[in-house]
């Protein structure tokens, strides 16, 4: 117990010994702030066809805050999809929330850029 809030810290638990001025102590299961991570079906799209996001967290995420990257798509879902209208290269940002606190994640889509190398043959 924190002496200045009163607060619960941690517990214990004793195995093997009784007392009878012995305190009962139990574990105390506690939780981390969350892993961020996501990934996608596709890290190249095409504009206009939608894209899935797929949440992948750690530590039992409660809420998620996704931003697109692209000025205009934001999301609260856990895995949503979602279409880009232009070309270009994304950051999409992902913030996840549980009971001890948020962290975010970042990573790139590439929207109808793709390199293409060219079969060369022989004569």
């Amino acid at each position: 117990i924190d002496l200045t809030t009163n607060e619960l810290v941690d517990t214990y638990e004793l195995n093997g010994f009784r007392d009878a001025n012995a305190v009962s102590l139990s574990p105390n299961t506690f939780s981390l702030d969350p892993i961020p991570s996501f990934s996608s079906n596709s890290p190249v799209a095409n504009p206009s066809v939608p894209i899935q996001f797929t949440d992948t967290s750690g530590n039992n995420p409660t809420s998620w805050e996704w931003d697109f990257g692209d000025g205009l798509g934001t999301s609260t879902d856990q895995n949503p999809t979602y279409a880009y209208a232009n070309e270009g290269r994304y950051t999409v940002t992902l913030t996840v929330t549980n009971e001890c606190g948020s962290a975010t994640v970042t990573g790139e889509v590439r929207v109808g850029i793709e390199i293409y190398l060219p079969l060369i043959q022989k004569p």
